[in-house]
Formats: structure tokens, sequence, C-alpha cells
């Protein structure tokens, strides 16, 4: 199996869930797999949320055919997990 290395340098990290929803419904989220990998993911459901904590969320991740994840309050912090391909490219 090879994989399309993509050069996520000019790629900016989501500062908010907004962000990170919008990203992910135009098709623009890539996410870190480890060892440099990266993989666009989509969306697998909807956004959850907490009444009693409003700044938590989760939303359910596909990327490739058996790869799954969750996008977390978290992992936004975390400059290092997702990328936001300019609309441009």
């Amino acid at each position: 199996m090879t994989y399309q290395q993509t050069d996520t340098s000019s790629f900016n990290a989501p500062r908010s869930r907004e962000a990170l929803e919008t990203a992910l419904d135009e098709g623009r989220l890539w996410a870190h797999m480890g060892r440099g990998v990266w993989w666009r993911v989509r969306r697998n459901g909807k956004t959850q949320t907490w009444k009693r904590d409003p700044e938590r969320f989760r939303i359910p991740l596909k990327a490739g055919l058996r790869s799954y994840g969750e996008a977390t309050a978290e992992a936004l912090a975390d400059d290092n997990i997702f990328r936001v391909e300019p609309k441009d490219l």
C-alpha cells in the first residue's frame, strides 16, 4: 500500500470548534496519523455537546477505510493533531 505524502507546512491549525466543523463540512481537514503521515478526515456522525460544560465537544471522524477517531477540545488545543487546508489549493 502506498501513501501520498502531503506537505502540510502551508496548512493552519483550527482554533475553534466552529473552524473545525467548517473545515470538516468543506472537506479540508487533515489529521496527523503518526510517523509524519497526514490523512484527510471526514465526519462520521453528529457533534456531541454537553449541557454542563459548553466548551466540551466530541466529533466522530473517519479516515480511509478502517481508521476511526474523534475530535475533542483537548485534541483541538494541541496544534500538532489537526490542520486545515487553505481554500486556494
